[in-house]
């Protein structure tokens, strides 16, 4: 029996149809739906320390980049210090520097002492040394003479040079004399050595002593314990200088400048918020989702947007609100989660900001 074509035809369109539903179903149909709004990514500046608003430098709608000025707060009793603290480096200073010229002018005289010691020194060295030869050439004649069995015969003045030899037959007496003056030349060598490494021995200290001399002047002069001083001044000018940084409030963010939060005159506390800088290019979208459902999200989970016009776009949940927040004047009512998505995929539509969009979240384990 033949099948008239219009009913394979119907029989097509209906089970296309159905397939139709059934995708829907599988996807749509079951996706959790919500609803969020469009609102530009924000960054809060804050202040960084206490003190009083002395006076606003952004108005709400100015463009800021980061380092913009945004208001200064007052702190007279740190500028006080930061002054006082200037006029204490330039004093130290300037004690520096007379202690380092005296110091100069010390070392100079030091110095000029030592080097006319030493100078002495060897002088007295070479005195020594000619006096210590001459001792060793009599010595070593008085050997020669008693081992060739002749004596010394000296002078009244007992000149070296005027003495002459004898003959052991001459006068036996003499030869006496000769062994009592080699004696005596023996002694005189040992003493002229020991002048002489005394010598030495001085001149190393001198010079010990001339190459620790500039260390010992200026710790005498106090120059370690006045740069130390000058040392701690500075970093401690250094950290006011941070401090009256902080004075100045500046932005943090590119953006818009948001709804100023102080005014000129009011305290704030380190922490405190002064303006929400809205950027210009990241929005993000935010969804007060019903506490009961807030299971169908989960940090970095994908998301279905639909924009006006329905735009079709993605996104990620970034954000969830630790806590549920209960709507005012409500008694028992459904609580709300705070959650947050950003772009992914495609660029969003520009749209104004606290614009509507419907947020599907795919349910899970399908596909």
């Amino acid at each position: 029996m033949s099948v008239a074509p219009l009913q394979v035809l119907a029989v097509v369109v209906a089970a296309l149809g159905c397939g139709l539903v059934l995708a829907w179903w599988l996807t749509d149909g079951r996706s959790p739906k919500f609803y969020g709004y469009v609102y530009p990514r924000t960054t809060t500046i804050v202040a960084p320390r206490g003190g009083v608003i002395s006076n606003i430098e952004t108005r709400s709608g100015d463009s800021l980049t980061p380092g913009t000025p945004v208001a200064r707060l007052a702190d007279e009793t740190l500028e006080t210090r930061y002054l006082a603290k200037q006029g204490e480096i330039a004093a130290a200073v300037a004690r520096l520097k007379t202690a380092q010229a005296q110091a100069e002018l010390d070392l100079d005289r030091h110095v000029r002492d030592i080097e006319d010691e030493l100078w002495l020194v060897q002088l007295r060295t070479a005195e020594f040394q000619q006096e210590k030869y001459d001792i060793e050439l009599r010595r070593n004649m008085l050997k020669d003479a008693l081992a060739s069995s002749q004596w010394a015969l000296f002078g009244d003045t007992d000149q070296f040079m005027t003495s002459y030899l004898m003959h052991a037959e001459d006068n036996p007496q003499d030869r006496v004399v000769t062994v009592l003056r080699l004696e005596a030349a023996e002694n005189a060598v040992e003493v002229s050595t020991a002048q002489i490494e005394w010598c030495e021995w001085n001149r190393k200290r001198l010079e010990k002593h001339k190459e620790r001399l500039p260390d010992v002047v200026q710790r005498s002069a106090g120059i370690d314990v006045l740069a130390a001083q000058l040392e701690q001044s500075r970093i401690d000018l250094g950290q006011l200088a941070a401090a009256r940084e902080e004075l100045e409030i500046k932005s943090t963010a590119v953006g818009t400048a948001g709804l100023m939060r102080v005014t000129p005159g009011c305290s704030v506390a380190p922490g405190t918020p002064i303006v929400d800088v809205l950027d210009d290019v990241e929005r993000v979208i935010v969804v007060n989702v019903p506490s009961e459902q807030i299971r169908s999200f989960r940090k970095g989970g994908e998301v279905s947007l639909t924009f006006a016009g329905r735009e079709l776009r993605a996104g990620r949940v970034f954000d969830i609100a630790p806590q549920a927040v209960v709507p005012a004047g409500a008694t028992g009512g459904e609580s709300y989660i705070e959650v947050r998505i950003e772009p992914t995929g495609a660029v969003w539509p520009e749209l104004p900001a606290g614009s509507r969009v419907q947020i599907r979240v795919p349910p899970r384990g399908v596909f």
